[in-house]
């Protein structure tokens, strides 16, 4: 996109915010100070849109907007805005707006482009990530480990800092190190060469093979057995490598992104992960936020999610949200984070034909849920009010059948917002999936 954006005032407070949100989405920023100079440094950058990032302007600017303006009204499009109203946007100049949208509501800002991979949020938290992902831009080779929970959206981070690198024309290749069978698991990352075992009648190449050039993005690395984990150091330090059977050293010209939902270090200190890997993998490390962390960024993701599940069904406009479901989610402790509200809104649209609204009661969890906490949004109190509920004899009991019960619901709950997906299932249960095959089948879930 050759969209070069000019924001008029100093990088801080809102300019220095929205500068960073559109920096995040490849976008050409300058600051420029207000100046009788103004019209002479536009013209040389010849932006396509200009924030005014605070009122009152200096006398000389409106008037060097004005004459820009006048000047390249025909062969580009110029949109002035003011960010310093908190209810409203009032335009300096009435033209049309660009390809580009952009809208800015008090301090929050939107930004919609045609860009690869985008992030959407304008909490201090997400603001601290777009400023330490900004700092990758010129580091191709650096090593980066992402840390987050299930569903914080490490795949995606992953992604757009390879999209956002020298790299975005090389292959992105993922490896899932949750769903690797053990014996296998070394052929596909390596390959192989042909008779190198039992079956292998060709040889194969492996994903660190195919990444090329590109990016190797490793998956819940810290799942993966210790004996690869001593292979992956190996090639992270020679960055050589050969097929399995194969003696041929081949070069890895990969960049390596890491995530998991583990705690290394802990790890590290039990023995289930590799310590000189640990410090090889540290070297820009990435904590992506829970989204119980972010709750101010929540209803412009579930805002994203409509638009975008709307266009896939077809709907001629994306439905709005009710006052009650808003309220709803902002208290929701979506312990499956992003990916649990995308998946909630997926749900929430399932309807027979296009609707104008989306409400409580399209999703029965949320409303139970509420419920509850109307009735008596004391927990503590919920608690002793069942346990006097109950004989001293029979409380052991009830306590069983009360824990199995919530169990039963969690399961069936992952699989409905997963999609009947196991994998991602266990997930957002954060346990693993030959975990949660055996609680189904204990269960009679199977």
């Amino acid at each position: 996109m050759g969209e070069r954006i000019v924001i008029i005032g100093k990088p801080e407070g809102h300019a220095q915010a929205l500068g960073e949100a559109l920096s995040m989405n490849g976008l050409s920023l300058d600051y420029l100070d207000e100046a009788d100079t103004l019209y002479d440094q536009l013209a040389s950058l010849s932006p396509s849109i200009v924030i005014l990032s605070k009122e009152p302007a200096c006398p000389n600017t409106l008037p060097e907007l004005e004459r820009y303006r006048r000047s390249i009204a025909k062969r580009a499009s110029l949109v002035v805005l003011d960010m310093s109203s908190a209810g409203s946007t009032p335009s300096v100049f009435d033209l049309e707006t660009s390809p580009l949208s952009l809208s800015l509501l008090g301090s929050s800002a939107s930004l919609s482009a045609e860009a690869p991979a985008r992030l959407i949020g304008n909490s201090p938290v997400m603001r601290r990530l777009f400023h330490d992902l900004q700092r990758l831009d010129a580091h191709d080779d650096t090593t980066v480990t992402l840390l987050g929970e299930t569903g914080t959206g490490k795949s995606w981070i992953a992604r757009l800092i390879h999209e956002r690198s020298k790299r975005a024309s090389e292959p992105f290749v993922t490896v899932d190190c949750t769903v690797l069978a053990h014996s296998l698991i070394e052929s596909e990352l390596f390959g192989h060469e042909r008779g190198a075992f039992s079956g292998a009648v060709t040889s194969r190449t492996g994903w660190v093979e195919e990444a090329g050039a590109g990016t190797l993005f490793l998956d819940e690395v810290g799942e993966l057995p210790l004996d690869l984990q001593g292979k992956l150091l190996g090639l992270l330090e020679t960055r050589e490598y050969s097929r399995v059977g194969g003696r041929r050293r081949r070069p890895f010209r990969a960049r390596v992104i890491a995530a998991t939902n583990r705690d290394l270090p802990r790890a590290v200190e039990q023995g289930l992960f590799r310590r000189d890997l640990f410090y090889r993998l540290d070297v820009f490390t990435l904590e992506l936020p829970p989204l119980r962390e972010r709750r101010e960024d929540i209803l412009a993701l579930a805002n994203s999610f409509i638009r975008k599940r709307a266009e896939e069904l077809g709907w001629p406009s994306p439905p709005t949200l009710s006052r009650e479901l808003e309220e709803a989610l902002l208290a929701h402790p979506f312990e499956g984070n992003i990916r649990e509200l995308k998946n909630l809104i997926e749900l929430a649209m399932t309807q027979p034909s296009p609707v104008h609204m989306l409400d409580l009661g399209d999703l029965p969890k949320l409303s139970r849920r509420r419920n509850a906490r109307k009735k008596d949004p004391d927990p503590t109190r919920r608690s002793q009010r069942t346990a006097n509920e109950f004989p001293e004899e029979t409380s052991l009991d009830h306590i069983r059948e009360s824990a199995q019960e919530r169990e039963m619901e969690a399961i069936a709950e992952a699989l409905m917002v997963s999609g009947g997906n196991v994998t991602k299932a266990a997930r957002l249960l954060q346990i693993s999936r030959h975990q949660l095959y055996r609680k189904m089948q204990k269960f009679g879930m199977r």
